[in-house]
């Protein structure tokens, strides 16, 4: 990746992102960004998904605590209503 270049100090962007899979596909986002963040970045709307965290359902009411880590495998699901 590039280097970032911030007066003298020289940051290469791999210290700004982080590799994630979000559904099977390869997803590079910022380091610190959380769950809430991924969903409103990826424009979907959160009241209408589950999240699945390596293997563990994450509440709503933890996503925006919940930071995202370096190879993370984030899975969503649609939640249907029905009867």
């Amino acid at each position: 990746m590039q280097s970032i270049n911030r007066g003298d100090e020289v940051m290469e962007n791999d210290d700004l992102m982080i590799e994630l899979l979000m559904n099977d596909k390869a997803l590079v986002i910022p380091k610190g960004m959380s769950l809430a963040g991924l969903v409103t970045k990826q424009q979907i709307e959160p009241k209408s998904v589950a999240l699945v965290c390596n293997g563990e359902i994450v509440p709503r009411a933890h996503w925006q605590e919940r930071v995202c880590e370096d190879a993370d495998e984030i899975e969503i699901f649609s939640v249907v209503a029905g009867g």
